[in-house]
């Protein structure tokens, strides 16, 4: 497990936080059960934050990671309710989310992309707070 995942105390706002050694696959997949579970549970919009920015992806499996994400049948990526802001210094991370917002094979889920997490939390709470 090369990651950690924790919600904001009374908030629809999880964190994910990814390590190396960073598997694309399983570790998305096994975050996809906390986020499926948040879906189910929560009422409105769930806020996601991808902290992937400690890790460095290759290619392979950045393309494997979003084949896993958005064309898995149930997948709580593809949700219309999952906001994800993913937050990262690799290039190659930023591509992705770049990727899954524009390609059609990625569903064009929009996936909004911050260099640091404070960022990611404030664009959240501007949202939150216009919504209320």
């Amino acid at each position: 497990m090369s990651y950690t995942i924790s919600q904001k105390p009374d908030s629809p706002i999880i964190i994910a936080t990814f390590t190396d050694p960073f598997d694309a696959v399983n570790d998305g997949g096994a975050v996809a059960g906390y986020l499926l579970d948040a879906l189910n549970n929560i009422s409105g919009n769930v806020y996601y934050i991808a902290d992937m920015s400690t890790i460095k992806i290759d290619f392979s499996d950045l393309v494997m990671g979003l084949a896993a994400a958005y064309t898995t049948p149930g997948s709580p990526y593809a949700n219309p309710r999952l906001k994800t802001y993913t937050v990262a210094h690799d290039d190659l991370i930023e591509f992705g989310a770049k990727a899954a917002t524009e390609q059609q094979q990625y569903g064009k889920v929009e996936v909004k992309f911050y260099r640091d997490v404070t960022e990611a939390l404030e664009a959240i709470r501007a949202v939150t707070a216009g919504s209320k």
